[in-house]
């Protein structure tokens, strides 16, 4: 410390120079940091997702989820293993420690279940692993209006979609809802039967009329060049043409042309009478829902929901696609209404600016309190260097090491603004009491800061000896609060640094001169004189001041159980959402549409409503399905995000949602509030057996017991 002192006073410009670029570098480093919510929370698990179309919950499950759990039984470090069956999805979850290679056993899971032999009809299982800040969307949209479905689906593939993915910092983005063009082929039976035309048959000319092969190669300029046979339909008058068979020929065999099209009619069939699809069965267009239903405030709509890529900047992608949407609503016209319906960058917003609001407000407070105690500006202004120095410093390390502005590190920078002052104060105090007692300028500033250099050590090093073990807790904890305790540590190393070599030049340069001409120690302010009353009177009175310290500190801990507690406080959005189910069996899409709707009539008439949005997810292996299913859901069931009025009591209205949406007949409901990130106070119970009537049964005992615990939503 001594010896950085020395070399500070020595090379004053240079400490000075080296000064003004931390600043700049830290200020250039703060505007670069990525702006999250919580530090990037990659967990250790890994999905695999495998679809059956058609099949049903419990024939997926024998069928797809359990080989697909026996293959994944012997993957090294591996902790667990769920899994999710319902009707035409089947979703395994295996979860590692933290720390793991989760690069290595992805591809151990890759290639295990690609040798798992699984039904006919199931799609080949997709491997992924799930990032919390990419497994959610940071924007969510609803694209509505009286130009129509078909109109908002056209508009929303066809120009917002590409728009909004060539944002940077944009992985995908997902459409849930519109209408999707269909050829139904809907088989007369008597016709059929008349004709004597099967089923196969009718599948196999179909398959076959639609191929592309090849045929083969031609000789050309510049060697040789491959040809393919290409069979589209591409209207359905074509497809009623097509020929089924015939009338009075032997039973058709597989045209020459097809290898493995079973029923697709041979030639030799043309020389008795010839049966057209036409014939035997109708073809028309319809309009179906294309990736699941979409609703806002009621009507038919499409949700578009846009996902982040692996560090890319929260607040910069949420402000892209704002940008992508003013520039649309002007083409849109009154045909149709974008909204907004989650925007992940509020929370963020709110955080940052109230922590970088409250960071400030302490400095400023540190400054003026240091000013009102030496009464003076320059020695005030002295101190205030440690503050934005040591901050900064910390951010740049902070950037260095890829960490991100969120609500811990701002919390460590907080915190550390009330103690990285300390080191200044007391090396610019000595410094001050040693110019009062007439000593001359050079050595007052040198034996100042050196009689309490190893005060200022160790004290900074104890101070970081309580946050400093953080770093190395494993798991979640681990993760999210080992930036907060590099922030503080950061900050503190910055300010002992700041102490020993900046400010004894400044004190040197500015402040000692003057000091020196304000004579003995009697020019001492009022607060110091009022601090001298009261450290004489403490002394005098010891039982009674260690009495009342102690009297202070109980009452400190009785007020602890009064205050609330959570993970992460929940943000300001005024939103909630309502997952709505059968209360048996797996639902339709027609049923729970119909369950949907009898809780959107009920939401509509809550008070301070802005918008309510309904998503039932297709059943697919996007991500809406994916996260239904975890949900228990199903692919089939809904989630309605309701968001209220900026001025609604949230608290009062979702209480009043859960108390009529139980009315829902032959529904399950679930009300609850979108805060904290997605964190909640929430305690998931797993009920496991070998019968599913039984567990089932169980489910439902404990369930009635739990709704019996006061304070149970």
């Amino acid at each position: 410390m001594t010896i950085l002192t020395d070399l500070a006073l020595r090379r004053p410009a240079v400490t000075l120079l080296l000064a003004v670029a931390l600043l700049l570098g830290g200020g250039a480093a703060a505007l670069q940091l990525n702006q999250e919510l919580t530090p990037d929370l990659s967990f250790p698990f890994i999905t695999v997702v495998t679809l059956q179309p058609g099949a049903d919950a419990v024939d997926v499950a024998e069928g797809v989820t359990k080989p697909v759990e026996s293959a994944l039984a012997s993957v090294a470090g591996l902790r667990s293993v769920q899994s999710t069956s319902t009707d035409g999805l089947s979703i395994v979850a295996t979860q590692f420690d933290f720390g793991h290679d989760m690069r290595a056993a992805e591809q151990d899971i890759a290639r295990l279940v690609a040798n798992v032999r699984l039904p006919q009809g199931a799609t080949a299982p997709q491997v992924s692993r799930i990032d919390l800040n990419q497994a959610l969307p940071i924007v969510q949209l609803s694209l509505s209006g009286p130009a129509g479905l078909e109109e908002a689906d056209r508009v929303a593939r066809q120009e917002l979609l590409p728009k909004l993915k060539a944002i940077d910092g944009v992985q995908s983005a997902e459409v849930t809802g519109g209408l999707a063009r269909r050829i139904d082929v809907v088989l007369d039976p008597s016709r059929m039967r008349q004709a004597g035309i099967g089923v196969q048959q009718v599948t196999g000319a179909l398959l076959a009329s639609n191929v592309s092969i090849p045929a083969g190669s031609l000789p050309g300029p510049d060697g040789l060049i491959s040809v393919r046979v290409i069979g589209q339909l591409t209207a359905v008058e074509q497809i009623g043409d097509l020929v089924v068979g015939a009338r009075g020929a032997a039973p058709a065999t597989p045209a020459p042309g097809g290898p493995g099209v079973p029923g697709a009619p041979s030639p030799a069939a043309g020389t008795a009478q010839l049966v057209r699809l036409r014939d035997v069965a109708s073809a028309r267009v319809v309009s179906v829902p294309s990736g699941g239903i979409s609703r806002t405030n009621g009507e038919p709509g499409i949700a578009i929901a846009v996902f982040k890529s692996q560090g890319a900047n929260t607040v910069s992608v949420a402000d892209g696609v704002r940008e992508v949407i003013e520039a649309s609503r002007g083409s849109l016209g009154d045909r149709l209404r974008i909204s907004t319906i989650l925007d992940g960058s509020v929370p963020v917003r709110e955080s940052i600016t109230g922590l970088s609001r409250e960071g400030s407000i302490g400095a400023v407070a540190a400054v003026l309190v240091v000013w009102a105690f030496l009464m003076s500006v320059r020695s005030a202004l002295v101190v205030g260097v440690s503050i934005p120095l040591s901050v900064l410093a910390a951010l740049l390390l902070l950037w260095g090491q890829g960490f991100t502005l969120n609500i811990l590190t701002l919390g460590g920078l907080t915190i550390a603004v009330g103690r990285v002052v300390d080191d200044s104060i007391v090396v610019l105090e000595n410094i001050f009491r040693h110019v009062r007692e007439g000593d001359d300028l050079e050595h007052s500033v040198r034996a100042g800061t050196r009689e309490v250099s190893t005060a200022i050590l160790g004290s900074t090093l104890t101070t970081i000896a309580v946050f400093l073990p953080l770093t190395f807790t494993g798991g979640v904890v681990g993760v999210l609060f080992r930036p907060f305790a590099l922030t503080v540590t950061y900050a503190l190393l910055a300010s002992l640094v700041v102490a020993a070599a900046v400010v004894p030049v400044i004190a040197r340069a500015f402040v000692a001169r003057q000091l020196g001409r304000g004579g003995s120690a009697e020019g001492r302010g009022p607060l110091q004189r009022a601090y001298g009353r009261a450290l004489s009177w403490s002394l005098r009175h010891r039982l009674a001041a260690l009495g009342g310290a102690a009297l202070l500190f109980a009452a400190s801990l009785a007020l602890v159980p009064l205050i609330p507690t959570s993970f992460i406080p929940e943000s300001s959005q005024k939103q909630f959402f309502v997952a709505v189910a059968p209360a048996t069996g797996a639902p339709t899409p027609e049923r729970a549409l119909e369950l949907a709707q009898a809780a959107e009539r009920i939401i509509a008439e809550l008070p301070s409503v802005r918008l309510h949005t309904t998503t039932i997810a297709g059943g697919g292996s996007n991500l809406f399905s994916v996260g239904s299913a975890l949900q228990g859901q199903g692919t089939g069931g809904a989630t309605i995000i309701v968001v209220l009025e900026p001025s609604a009591d949230l608290a009062a209205v979702t209480q009043l949602a859960r108390e009529r949406l139980r009315d829902v007949p032959g529904a399950t409901t679930r009300v609850q509030s979108m805060g904290g990130g997605g964190f909640s106070s929430q305690l998931q119970l797993s009920l496991r057996g070998e019968d599913a009537d039984k567990v089932r049964e169980a489910g439902e005992r404990a369930l009635a017991e739990i709704q019996r615990i006061p304070g149970v939503q």
